[in-house]
């Protein structure tokens, strides 16, 4: 395997240039995201949290090879090592089942949320655990997003608060297959449109995303690697989620990513490629949570330490 180890600079080292309009200016790459509604629950400030991300930036070309050794490409959790806890943890509940289960999701500061704040949940596959203790546990509007089957295989609960979308969150957009192609409720191949997370927010004219939960088997990596890094003013100004509770894979069942669900579609350097982006995004691992039944999966909650200003 040939590894490139770049010399990226850490995130304090960042030019200086315009903001505002099309793009996040290069001065907001190091400005502390203090609107984050989950303050209040970590254990230790986001500027630490920012003092850890900017420290394992500078030590990345030193964490691969370690991991690299450990793993040897084998299937474990070793390559999630990848994913250091920063901050020093949070007051943590368990979303969607019992802690440990397979249906659950760790989520920081859930006590923290406010009337007006908005949750949106990516491919639930007709599994409504989440968005249940959601709407239990907070004042919060849930829009849960699915374009996987047919659309009828669906069954909402009755809730004025949530709100089903038969569409996926995607990369890149595409259109819908013909409804004659979609009509197997056994079906889990992608039926509906795909769509941007900006094409989502515009949508609805959503200006804060609070909480986006996602388990997308895989597609979640392509995901992230398209949102923009702070500081680059050749990308159109997001409106990123607060918090991520996203569970990574390294191998998936979806034949668009492998060929075969024994073979791996992400190696160690795909992870650390990875983690390097989210932390340019301004986004920390705060939980990690190795899934006991799946080797090649791991759970995360990620919070966003910075953000730029949007006014």
């Amino acid at each position: 395997m040939k590894i490139c180890l770049d010399s990226a600079p850490p995130l304090w080292e960042e030019r200086r240039g315009g903001g505002g309009g099309g793009g996040v200016g290069r001065k907001d790459a190091k400005r502390i995201c203090s609107e984050n509604p989950y303050i209040p629950s970590l254990r230790s400030s986001l500027n630490e949290t920012a003092r850890l991300a900017d420290g394992w930036i500078e030590r990345k070309n030193k964490i691969l090879p370690g991991v690299l050794a450990e793993s040897k490409g084998q299937m474990n959790h070793i390559r999630y090592n990848i994913f250091e806890e920063m901050g020093g943890g949070c007051n943590q509940s368990c979303v969607g089942g019992p802690c440990q289960s397979d249906v659950s999701k760790i989520v920081c500061g859930l006590q923290n949320l406010a009337p007006g704040c908005v949750v949106y949940s990516i491919g639930g596959n007709n599994q409504w655990q989440f968005e249940r203790d959601i709407l239990a546990k907070t004042p919060c509007e849930v829009h849960t997003f699915d374009c996987t089957g047919p659309r009828d295989r669906f069954q909402i609960p009755d809730d004025p608060r949530l709100h089903f979308h038969y569409t996926c969150l995607s990369a890149k957009p595409s259109p819908s297959r013909p409804v004659g192609e979609c009509t197997d409720r056994n079906d889990r191949n992608v039926c509906g449109d795909m769509k941007t997370l900006s094409q989502i927010q515009s949508m609805f004219n959503h200006t804060q995303i609070d909480l986006l939960k996602m388990d997308i088997e895989g597609f979640e990596h392509g995901l992230f690697m398209s949102w923009g890094v702070l500081g680059d003013e050749t990308e159109p100004l997001q409106v990123l989620p607060m918090q991520i509770l996203v569970e990574l894979h390294y191998r998936t069942g979806m034949k668009e990513l492998a060929p075969h669900h024994r073979m791996d579609f992400l190696n160690e350097v795909d992870l650390w490629e990875l983690q390097t982006h989210l932390l340019r995004m301004g986004y920390a691992t705060i939980v990690r949570d190795n899934n006991r039944r799946c080797l090649a999966c791991s759970e995360l909650t990620i919070l966003r330490f910075r953000c730029p200003l949007i006014s």
